[in-house]
């Protein structure tokens, strides 16, 4: 009985956007270049809809802690988007892959002791906008 909640950015306007995309597709798109290039496409016109949406948040995507398959088009999608949109703070940021010796979660997720190490990583780089 709920009614749709329309996102309205003058109710809130993020300093920081974190993007964590790609796990899932990194599988669809091994081994096709023209899946890769429409991930990287994607999330670079993801990237302008984000900014466009908050105008004065920074970006920041991240991926890797379960497989770095796509972290080299993540790059590349943002420094696409930094050539086009060059005085909005965007960074990737990429996670090393979780270690058998901090526990796996279910279906390889990973385990909240990866979790707490992402998360300091992830941290320490929004604070280099600080």
């Amino acid at each position: 009985g709920l009614e749709p909640v329309v996102w309205n950015e003058e109710n809130f306007s993020p300093d920081i956007v974190v993007i964590h995309l790609g796990t899932n597709d990194a599988s669809f798109v091994r081994n096709h270049e023209d899946r890769r290039l429409a991930y990287v496409c994607g999330l670079r016109q993801f990237l302008e809809a984000i900014h466009r949406r908050s105008p004065k948040a920074k970006i920041c995507c991240c991926l890797g802690v379960m497989g770095q398959d796509l972290c080299a088009s993540v790059e590349e999608a943002v420094n696409q988007f930094h050539g086009d949109f060059k005085n909005v703070p965007v960074k990737a940021v990429k996670f090393p892959v979780q270690l058998d010796e901090d526990e796996i979660g279910a279906d390889w997720h990973p385990s909240a002791k990866t979790h707490e190490k992402i998360a300091k990583i992830l941290s320490d780089a929004l604070k280099e906008w600080v």
